[in-house]
């Protein structure tokens, strides 16, 4: 039996070591803490147990200036699950790790953790993520998902900041990663992964990665080191970045590796190494089955800088070339035993990956908004709604969409062509339904897709 935190009271008895569980498990049974009465007390120690959130929220104001600052500052081997944090977490100038979640962590397990809040680390040395910090042992990352903006020194990113070794399988970003001062790495995902190995497996990125004062940048990983992206996707806006930025992994060291990702999203390739996939790829890096929508993305070069060209197999095609199954020209890994898809679907599993549709409709707010927090009308787009400064693809798209319908929400305007906004008066997460023409056979089909 675990120990019951009911309000904000009982979560600052167990931050403070006064309520204590002999099993070490604790289990959230409410949503705690609000806008005017926030959990303001970080747990301080090593946490070492299990904490499940059952699906329910602490609305936070952390602030800090110790070394490692979130939710929790440390864990070690512990287990945290079901959880969703909004609010506010805020290193100071001597704060190295800091995350929505945890500042650091020493191995341990997370599922199913999702940020809304805005995490901020003010040393120009920290690793900042959405969920962590940094990590230094194993660490299991699964089903997380960050939407908060968070912004940082040295490593920033929506997930980890940094992560040294461990596995990150399923998660996504859907917030803005910025930076208040100049940064070394800036990604989706994560900001560093490598010195052991870090295997990171069908991630998502929708979010805008502000990252022209960064060293590298990429749309999942900025630095790659001794680990492997597969199966993961990129449909954000990358800025561009001072040395290598690419819409998957902005540089590859040391026997990193790169399978079966996809790009369809704009990339700033004023850096000197530029790659809708790849900017820079190490001599003993592998970069292999990556595509990239070339009509999206404006670069025509998947890999900037590519010592490593024999180990590598990087292809540019319109978007109606990446429309799947293999039988209908899709991509050679795409499910053929599925209808056609506008994107391909990457994990073999039966069901349809979330990145087959977010793929075919990436969903961004305007002004920063999420959706939780937005009370007036907001407008979805994929494209000219952003960054209208941005040049438009080079040739029109061959495919057609509308916005068709809102499990809550009310839609006032209904396009019928992409590049354009649909207007949704709405809050909370809610699914918006998808309905595509293509042009070569006139396929419709309605998808759930969750607008964040």
């Amino acid at each position: 039996m675990a120990t019951y935190i009911d309000d904000v009271d009982d979560w600052d008895d167990f931050a403070n070591g006064i309520l204590v569980d002999p099993n070490n498990e604790y289990e959230l049974t409410n949503d705690i803490g609000d806008s005017t009465n926030p959990v303001t007390t970080m747990y301080s120690g090593i946490f070492t147990g299990r904490f499940d959130g059952r699906n329910n929220k602490i609305t936070v104001a952390i602030t800090s200036n110790a070394t490692n600052v979130g939710l929790f500052s440390q864990v070690q081997g512990g287990v945290i699950q079901n959880l969703i944090i909004d609010g506010q977490v805020t290193g100071g100038i001597y704060s190295q790790n800091v995350g929505g979640f945890v500042g650091q962590v020493g191995g341990g397990q997370f599922h199913n953790c999702t940020n809304l809040a805005e995490v901020t680390g003010n040393s120009p040395t920290s690793s900042v993520g959405g969920i962590i910090g940094k990590t230094v042992e194993i660490a299991e990352i699964f089903e997380c998902t960050n939407n908060g903006t968070i912004t940082g020194g040295r490593y920033v990113a929506g997930i980890a900041g940094s992560n040294n070794i461990g596995f990150i399988f399923f998660c996504r970003n859907a917030g803005t990663i910025k930076s208040n001062y100049g940064t070394q790495c800036m990604a989706g995902i994560v900001g560093f992964a490598g010195l052991g190995h870090t295997n990171i497996h069908g991630a998502v990125n929708i979010g805008k990665i502000l990252s022209s004062n960064s060293i590298y940048a990429g749309g999942i990983v900025a630095r790659l080191e001794n680990s492997n992206i597969i199966e993961s996707f990129n449909s954000g806006i990358v800025e561009g970045a001072i040395d290598s930025v690419g819409g998957i992994v902005g540089i590859i060291r040391q026997y990193g590796v790169a399978v079966n990702n996809i790009n369809t999203n704009w990339i700033n390739g004023i850096a000197p190494n530029s790659g809708a996939i790849v900017g820079y790829n190490d001599i003993n890096g592998m970069v292999y089955n990556c595509y990239f929508d070339e009509q999206m993305s404006v670069l025509t070069v998947g890999i900037g800088n590519n010592p490593a060209a024999p180990s590598t197999m990087v292809e540019g095609r319109p978007t109606s070339g990446m429309i799947g199954p293999p039988a209908t020209g899709g991509l050679p890994f795409a499910n053929p035993n599925t209808p056609p898809q506008l994107y391909p679907i990457l994990d073999g599993n039966p069901n349809p990956h979330p990145i087959a549709l977010l793929a075919a409709a990436p969903i961004y707010l305007q002004n920063n908004e999420k959706v939780d927090d937005v009370i007036t009308p907001f407008y979805v787009s994929n494209w000219d709604s952003i960054l209208p400064f941005l040049p438009p693809p080079p040739s029109p798209i061959p495919y057609e969409y509308q916005w068709t319908s809102l499990s809550n929400g009310t839609i006032i305007s209904v396009p019928l062509r992409p590049l354009n906004n649909a207007t949704i008066n709405g809050s909370g997460q809610d699914v918006l339904e998808v309905q595509f023409f293509t042009v070569s056979n006139g396929y419709k089909k309605n998808v759930p897709i969750t607008v964040l």
